[in-house]
């Protein structure tokens, strides 16, 4: 089950997302589905900061990710010795970067379960 959230939103917020930005969150949701084997409920909260910024988070209610690995996890695979699949955090987080946005170390969801990843994007204007 996916909820979805549009906090401090007057007015519908439009995220319009490149074919990589996509990818991105894509990834993220494909993580969190492959950490409830059993079922769960992701969340994916957007929430406008700034007149030129928002918050975009997506929340799991798996089996979380350990503090140590948690750590680590944006670092290459090679470096963090755990088993990994398709896009890759590393590559998430380059390309965030990349675009000017920020992402977070992943931290605990709703009652400690879970992970939540939070992106920081700003609006481009064309």
């Amino acid at each position: 089950r996916v909820e979805e959230n549009l906090l401090g939103a007057e007015e519908p917020l439009e995220v319009i997302a490149t074919p990589d930005l996509t990818n991105v969150f894509q990834n993220l949701i494909a993580n969190a589905v492959y950490q409830m084997p059993g079922g769960g409920i992701i969340y994916i909260n957007i929430e406008r900061i700034e007149e030129n910024s928002i918050i975009v988070s997506i929340e799991d209610t798996g089996k979380g990710i350990p503090d140590d690995i948690a750590a680590l996890i944006f670092l290459p695979i090679s470096e963090k010795e755990t088993e990994g699949h398709g896009f890759g955090l590393p590559l998430i987080k380059a390309y965030i970067e990349w675009i000017g946005g920020k992402i977070s170390t992943p931290v605990r969801g709703r009652n400690g379960k879970g992970a939540k990843f939070i992106i920081q994007l700003k609006k481009h204007i064309r």
